[in-house]
């Protein structure tokens, strides 16, 4: 995940409420049906993506495989 400081037509563009994701189009078909929220909690905060297409997720939770 990284800031976008200028638009790429060639991305997908998902807006809810104020905030807008750009998904590369190679990685789309990965990311349908994944929900995305902002988790805060006393050890950790960041962003939470839970996938239905989820096979498995590597032992840090920073990747997933479909």
């Amino acid at each position: 995940m990284a800031w976008v400081d200028q638009e790429d037509p060639m991305d997908e563009k998902f807006v809810d409420q104020d905030c807008t994701i750009y998904v590369e189009p190679k990685s789309v078909m990965f990311m349908l049906g994944t929900t995305i929220d902002y988790k805060v909690t006393e050890l950790e905060e960041g962003f939470e993506f839970v996938n239905p297409l989820e096979k498995g997720r590597c032992g840090c939770g920073e990747s997933f495989h479909v």
